[in-house]
Order: C-alpha cells, then sequence, then structure tokens
C-alpha cells in the first residue's frame, strides 16, 4: 500500500443531521495519492459516532476514527494537538469540520497539484460556498468580495491587507497546507499561538509569517451555516463576541511579536479596529462600564467614530435629528 500523502481531519460533535455528506465528500474523492480523514467524536450525544463507525468499517483505508467518552472540549483540551496531531502522516494536511462538506470530488488533487507545482508556497485556498442546514446555496461565498483575490500566487503581504482592511474572509474547509511548518506551529504553540477558540485565524497568521499563499478560484468546498455553530453563537452572543474580540486582539500582538513586527502599522491599525468593535459592542450588550471603560477611548484616532457608538446606544433619537439636519 502507498505511503499516506495527506492527512484530513474532521472535528465532529453532534453533526448527525450532516455528517453523512461531510463524510461521503471524503470516500467519493479522486485522487492519484493516497490520503486519510481522522475522523474525531468528541463524546457526541447524538448517533455520530454510529455513524463514523459504520464509515470506518466499510472504508479503513481512508477513515481512521477517534471515539471520546467525555467532551474534550469542555475540559480545556486541544484537540488537535492532544488526538488528531500525533496521527498525522504525509506531507500536507487539509481540514473539514462535520457540519461542513467538500462539492468537488477532486478538491484534493487540485490543492496537492498547486502546492506540488509551488514548492515555495506552503498554504492553498480556494473559493467556499455558504448553504442552510439543508445543504442548499444561499447565495454566500468566501471570500465574500469575489474580486478580492485573483487565481495563483497571494503574497503574503496582500494577506494581511485582507485581514486588516476585510477581515477574515476563509474558511476551514478550503484550507489545504505543507505539514513541517505545521509541526513547528503545534510544537511550538506557546509561541505562536494563545489558548483560544479562534484557531483558524491563528493559522492563517502563522503561514503569513511563513511565507505566500495560493489561491484557486474555484468553489471546492461548502460551509454549511447552522443555527449551533460556532459563527452562528457569536453573532447571536454579544458576551461571547466580546470573549472573541479580546482573543482575537492577543493574536494580533503576538503575531506581530513572532513576525518581528514585520508588518507592525498594519497589525496595529487592526489592532485598533478591533478595539474599537469591542467598545461599540460593549456598549450594545450594556457592558460599557464592566467590560470596556474610558482606558479604551485612548486608542482611537476617530472621537467622531466613537462618538457616533456612544449616540447610537444611549442617544439615537438625537442621532435621527442631527442626521435629518444633515
Amino acid at each position: 500500500m502507498k505511503d499516506v500523502e495527506v492527512t484530513v481531519y474532521c472535528l465532529v460533535y453532534n453533526h448527525e443531521k450532516f455528517l453523512r455528506d461531510c463524510l461521503e465528500g471524503f470516500v467519493n474523492h479522486k485522487t492519484n495519492f493516497r490520503f486519510k480523514v481522522i475522523v474525531h467524536d468528541d463524546a457526541s450525544t447524538d448517533n455520530s459516532a454510529e455513524i463514523i463507525r459504520e464509515y470506518a468499517e466499510k472504508y479503513p483505508e481512508i477513515i481512521e476514527p477517534i471515539y471520546q467518552t467525555e467532551n474534550q472540549y469542555s475540559k480545556g483540551v486541544g484537540i488537535v494537538r492532544n488526538f488528531i496531531y500525533p496521527r498525522m502522516e504525509g506531507k500536507y494536511v487539509a481540514i473539514c469540520e462535520g457540519d461542513d462538506f467538500w462539492n468537488d470530488e477532486n478538491k484534493l488533487q487540485k490543492q496537492y497539484d498547486a502546492l506540488e507545482n509551488n514548492p515555495d508556497i506552503n498554504f492553498c485556498l480556494c473559493r467556499v460556498c455558504e448553504t442552510n442546514e439543508e445543504g442548499e446555496l444561499n447565495g454566500n461565498e468566501y471570500p465574500r468580495n469575489k474580486e478580492l483575490v485573483e487565481a495563483g500566487v497571494i503574497p503574503s503581504e496582500v494577506m494581511v491587507d485582507i485581514l486588516v482592511e476585510e477581515g477574515y474572509q476563509f474558511q476551514t474547509s478550503g484550507y489545504f497546507f505543507r505539514i513541517n511548518p505545521y509541526r513547528e506551529y503545534i510544537e511550538s504553540q506557546e509561541k505562536y499561538k494563545i489558548k483560544s477558540s479562534i484557531g483558524d485565524v491563528q493559522l492563517i497568521l502563522y503561514y503569513i509569517y511563513k511565507g505566500d499563499f495560493y489561491f484557486i478560484d474555484e468553489v471546492l468546498s461548502c460551509y454549511r451555516r447552522t443555527g449551533t455553530n460556532w459563527s452562528s453563537e457569536i453573532v447571536k452572543n454579544s458576551e461571547k463576541r466580546l470573549k472573541m474580540m479580546t482573543e482575537l486582539i492577543e493574536i494580533y500582538k503576538n503575531f506581530n511579536v513572532y513576525s518581528g513586527k514585520k508588518y507592525n502599522k498594519k497589525i496595529e491599525k487592526k489592532i485598533n479596529i478591533i478595539k474599537y468593535g469591542y467598545v461599540y459592542y460593549s456598549l450594545e450588550a450594556g457592558l460599557f462600564n464592566k467590560v470596556a471603560g474610558i482606558r479604551y477611548w485612548k486608542y482611537y484616532d476617530s472621537k467622531k467614530e466613537l462618538i457616533y457608538s456612544l449616540m447610537k446606544v444611549y442617544a439615537p433619537k438625537l442621532l435621527k435629528l442631527i442626521g435629518k439636519a444633515d
């Protein structure tokens, strides 16, 4: 049997409703190399583990299952670092969580070929479409701005600009990257990472530190927007959103340090943008005195924007009158 060239990892928790779409995308894939998929079930309370077991028995050469009897995420255990990383093999890594799926049976092959043909590039991205819970397209794609990037090499400087000016524009189901830089990323966790649920941004920043990216201008995978996934919870819960913002600030500060402040002005600008949002959502959540406070005001060059946010929360009628006067 050939050696594994690509390791895919799939995180599952209560994904019974969506999991077959995800696993079918793996087992129906077409490649001229061997790949394996590590499917980690974090003690799901639905039938996810049974579905994984069914596929692992039917496709043992592809599916490598891990079953937890206690939920590791709730205990603060790093699932990828502790359970998946030790089992990784080959030259490349790809990701697809249990509620997402690949809609192109050649996704891995296309990304594999892209990096094989560009040995100086460490990370390959593609377009990702968004679906509703039923897997139906809802018209959204990532990057959200279709004109943002073109096919081919994306210089690291451009990737920084995208993160600063446009925000996070990609989805993990489209990730494909070399394993060797990833080993350094995992094994030097204290240097490159903070304890955070925002692993996708940390990973992108680390690979920016390592060099340029390659972009395939095709939709190769799908992000399924459900009412229970992480991004939906952030949108609905103001306190979680504030927690995310504080973590993002630390992530960018950390990146500024280990990159030797190579992009210092841009990263400082990004941190200030996040801090502005931090104040705004503190106000929106009624947590201004508790979470933000006057100490954050000094970070903003534009006092007009800060005053606008204050008025939007505390004096919306006055703001409306001012708008009419203008």
